[in-house]
């Protein structure tokens, strides 16, 4: 059974070892109660809040979590994104780890926010690749969302049949009767991956095409051929620069796999600025 996101972070929270550094082996010969915000280091879209306010709350139901920038904000750097306080020694055990998923989530959000603009006032939206570090797909699905891309009907009611999987059938349309015959409502979406396999396609019943190909003249020439008979789909890495006129092509969904892959962290730092009485 696969686990919901929250059992993902109990077992993280549960299996965090002591740290030992000096520096935080002297703080936590105290229990006094401190205040610390993250604060953004450079400029971007926020991502990973909540999962951040779970982390602390989760740990120690005394830490305090205030959200000034919310999921899908953006930041500027220097902007404080959150406000922890609590007993330093419960905010010190579980940081790093809330770190790591907002600097995570944040550089996805960033990249998508920065290619999904350059789609503004065109019928494209950035769709979900799925691809992600094994364990951390939930997490990426939804830092994609905040940087403003979509998921594909929500991971629900599609199927892509590949090449290899429609090898198994006479055609298209076997391999499509026989996904109807177990689930009505699956939307089927053929993957090819070039202009032969696409033509092939075009004459299915399938509503759906997708290209996976880093050919541009294969990109181009597929959309010619389809006049706008079926709802298309890229897969490809589409470099920024090219991003826009690739859409104007009549790509319905471009499907970047590096935007959640292989996205650069956002930096995002701790800094501790107030201590108060100790905790009796």
């Amino acid at each position: 059974m696969k686990k919901t996101i929250e059992q993902y972070l109990d077992e993280l929270i549960l299996n965090i070892k002591e740290d030992n550094n000096p520096i935080n082996t002297i703080f936590k010969k105290n229990n006094d109660v401190a205040s610390c915000n993250f604060i953004a280091r450079s400029t971007g879209v926020v991502s990973g809040v909540s999962v951040a306010q779970y982390i602390f709350k989760k740990s120690n139901n005394k830490i305090g979590f205030k959200i000034l920038k919310d999921d899908g904000d953006y930041v500027n750097r220097g902007d404080v994104i959150c406000v922890i306080s609590g007993p330093i020694n419960e905010i010190l055990k579980v940081q790093e780890l809330a770190l790591n998923f907002v600097r995570y989530m944040s550089g996805i959000a960033s990249i998508v926010a920065k290619f999904n603009l350059e789609l503004a006032n065109l019928d494209t939206e950035l769709l979900y690749s799925g691809h992600a570090a094994p364990g951390l797909e939930e997490f990426a699905s939804m830092a994609f969302v905040h940087g403003g891309g979509i998921l594909h009907e929500e991971n629900k009611n599609y199927c892509v049949l590949t090449s290899n999987t429609i090898a198994r059938f006479e055609s298209i349309d076997d391999a499509i009767k026989a996904v109807k015959e177990v689930d009505k409502s699956i939307k089927p979406i053929i993957e090819v991956n070039d202009q032969a396999e696409f033509e092939d396609a075009l004459f299915s019943t399938a509503p759906v095409i997708r290209l996976n190909t880093s050919k541009e003249q294969v990109i181009k020439n597929c959309s010619i051929i389809n006049n706008d008979k079926k709802i298309l789909e890229l897969q490809s890495e589409v470099e920024l620069k090219r991003l826009r006129l690739t859409a104007k092509l009549g790509y319905k969904y471009i499907i970047i796999p590096s935007l959640s892959d292989a996205a650069k962290s956002l930096p995002v730092d701790l800094s501790f600025y107030k201590r108060f009485k100790k905790v009796k």
